[in-house]
């Protein structure tokens, strides 16, 4: 009752006695706001509009049921209908190159009513910046270099000449040398597999060059002070050849490229080698980036819950995970 009122529109995203997970509701009610929820097509947006756009989608994907206690004469016209750019499209371009090497990369989106657009581009190394605008549906080109061996991931986001800002591009993830030379990669994300003191995690690859110096994994860590191990082995249950240990910083669910160095070690081309990969903390903290759909043909992922004394990848015979290697 104290929710209703004259002159008032009030909108929530459960009843009073649910538990809301309102983010997902207020993101659809911006959404309707923008434009996609103008049903009569009037060019205007009322809060209403916004709540009947946001209500099935919310129902579909958590169960959750808004409700709507309007008072307001007429409708609550908030906004006027501005729909963002699309999108973008990942970023084409090279993606194995060499450090303080300039090189293009092409991005495009649309606007749906034929406005300019510019782009923000994240270039992963820390450095942001803007382009001009661009004709809506035309291919953009955005340059940089890096300065520093590793592998980054470049985001772009569109906004058009009225302010209104898309959503980020998929990243193109690139990969820049400096003294050693990239052997095998594997760089498609879709899932976390948690690692810990018992919990290990192995990918199998087949180098093509005579030795490897240095391996960096796409890794997450919830906490700060946990270290992620790494070693390279021969045999899944053999010796380790070499090993390396990183200290994390929290990265969130932002997956972070790490490096681990070590003295080179001698393999040979065509045989199978293995990375295992696993952590002396106990508990939640850290995990490794892996993707579905066989992205790597020339290995397999593996799981061991016994601190490597038993290996399996039964469940996991389409998985790889996001691993460099260099000589």
């Amino acid at each position: 009752g104290e929710l209703q009122g004259r002159n008032r529109v009030v909108v929530t995203s459960v009843p009073e006695d649910k538990t809301s997970y309102g983010s997902f509701f207020s993101d659809y009610i911006i959404k309707g706001l923008q434009g996609y929820g103008d049903s009569n097509g009037d060019g205007m947006c009322s809060l209403e509009e916004a709540f009947y756009y946001a209500k099935p989608r919310i129902e579909s994907e958590t169960g959750m049921h808004p409700q709507i206690f309007d008072d307001y004469p007429g409708e609550l016209v908030l906004t006027e209908k501005e729909l963002p750019p699309s999108q973008p499209e990942k970023p084409y371009g090279q993606e194995i190159g060499k450090t303080n090497t300039t090189y293009t990369y092409q991005v495009i989106s649309s606007d749906p009513e034929g406005d300019n657009i510019k782009y923000l581009v994240d270039w992963g190394d820390g450095n942001k910046e803007w382009t001009d605008f661009y004709p809506s549906g035309e291919v953009a080109s955005i340059a940089h270099s890096w300065n520093k061996e590793g592998t980054y991931e470049i985001s772009v986001m569109a906004k058009d000449e009225k302010g209104a800002e898309g959503g980020w591009s998929d990243p193109a993830i690139v990969t820049m040398t400096d003294t050693h030379a990239v052997d095998q990669r594997q760089v498609d994300q879709e899932w976390i597999f948690h690692i810990n003191n018992t919990r290990w995690c192995a990918q199998s690859f087949v180098p093509t060059l005579d030795s490897i110096s240095k391996i960096e994994l796409g890794v997450m860590a919830w906490d700060s002070g946990r270290n992620i191990i790494v070693s390279l082995r021969d045999r899944l249950d053999g010796e380790d050849l070499a090993k390396a240990e990183v200290n994390m910083e929290e990265t969130g669910w932002n997956v972070e490229w790490v490096s681990f160095e070590f003295p080179a070690v001698t393999v040979i081309p065509g045989n199978t080698y293995y990375i295992v990969c696993r952590s002396s903390n106990d508990g939640w903290g850290t995990g490794w980036a892996a993707s579905g759909e066989n992205p790597y043909a020339n290995g397999e992922f593996y799981t061991s819950d016994d601190g490597g004394k038993n290996w399996g990848n039964q469940h996991w015979k389409d998985v790889d995970g996001c691993f460099v290697t260099y000589k």
